[in-house]
C-alpha cells in the first residue's frame, strides 16, 4: 500500500486532519497484513518519486492500495491530486494545474500495468475547490472529484459522492483527529468478515449520518469491479485476501 497526507499547503488553503488520516490508515493497514509506504506533506517530486517506488514493488497477482488525503481538483473529467507546492493558479490556467499535479488515472494505470489482482484506491480528497473563483468562472470543478472507470479488478473509493464535498472535521471543538470519512473507515478494516463492498456500504451509512447531524450532505461513493470478495480482515488472525477471483 502507498499512504500520502498533505495538509501543509504553500499557495492554497492548510488541511487540519489529512496526515492524522495518512498515518491512521498506515497503523490500520499494516495490521491488517500490507507492506506500507507512508508519505506526509509531498511535494510534486516526492507524490511521483514514491507512486515510482511503490508500483515498483508491485509484482503479478499482488493486492494493492493506494489511499490519499488531501486536496483534489476536477478539470474536464479527470481528478488531480495536489501535492503541497503546488502553485497558485487562476480560471484559465488548467493546463498549468494539470501539469503541476498528480493525475489518479494515471496512477491507476501504472497499478494495473504491474499486473495486480486486486487494485483498491481510496481517495478522501473530495473537499472544496482550492483555487480561488474569478467574477463567474473558476478553475475546475466547483467541488469534489469526477467519477472515473474502474477497469476489471478494481475498487475505488470516494469520501463524497459527484458535486459533493467531504468534510474535514465537523465543527471547530470536533475532538476526533480524523477526517469524518477516515474515522469511519479505519475500524472497519480491523473487523473480521467483512468484505470490501460491505465495508464501502457501511462507511457510507457512518458517515452520511455524521454528516447529516451538521446538515451536510456527504454521501461516499463506491465503484466495484473486483471478481470475487476482498476482505481486509477475512477471519481470526487472518490478514488481507481475496476469496473467489481468478489468479
Amino acid at each position: 500500500a502507498l499512504v500520502i497526507g498533505n495538509d501543509d499547503y504553500v499557495n492554497v488553503p492548510d488541511l487540519g486532519k489529512a496526515v492524522n488520516d495518512a498515518r491512521a490508515m498506515d497503523e490500520a493497514l499494516r495490521e491488517t497484513g500490507f507492506t506500507v509506504l507512508k508519505v506526509e506533506n509531498a511535494d510534486r517530486r516526492q507524490m511521483n518519486r514514491e507512486i515510482e517506488a511503490f508500483t515498483g514493488k508491485l509484482e503479478n497477482g499482488d493486492e494493492a492500495l493506494f489511499f490519499f488525503a488531501g486536496h483534489g481538483v476536477e478539470i474536464a473529467g479527470r481528478n488531480y491530486l495536489l501535492p503541497v507546492d503546488i502553485p497558485a493558479a487562476d480560471p484559465g490556467k488548467e493546463d498549468f494545474v494539470k501539469a503541476e499535479s498528480v493525475p489518479v488515472d494515471e496512477i491507476l494505470e501504472r497499478i494495473k500495468n504491474r499486473g495486480t489482482r486486486v487494485s483498491v484506491l481510496v481517495l478522501d480528497a473530495c473537499r472544496d475547490n482550492p483555487f480561488p473563483k474569478r467574477g463567474t468562472r473558476s478553475l475546475g470543478g466547483k467541488r469534489g472529484l469526477a467519477r472515473m472507470p474502474a477497469p476489471e479488478g478494481t475498487f475505488i473509493m470516494y469520501s463524497a459522492g459527484v458535486g459533493q464535498t467531504a468534510l474535514d472535521t465537523l465543527s471547530a471543538t470536533d475532538p476526533n483527529p480524523n477526517s469524518a470519512f477516515t474515522r469511519s473507515l479505519i475500524p472497519l478494516l480491523k473487523q473480521p468478515g467483512l468484505s470490501l463492498t460491505q465495508t464501502a456500504r457501511q462507511v457510507r451509512r457512518n458517515v452520511q449520518k455524521l454528516a447529516s447531524a451538521i446538515r451536510h450532505d456527504q454521501r461516499p461513493a463506491y465503484y466495484d469491479e473486483v471478481t470475487g470478495d476482498f476482505f481486509f480482515t477475512k477471519g481470526a488472525g487472518g490478514g488481507a485476501t481475496v476469496v473467489g477471483a481468478p489468479r
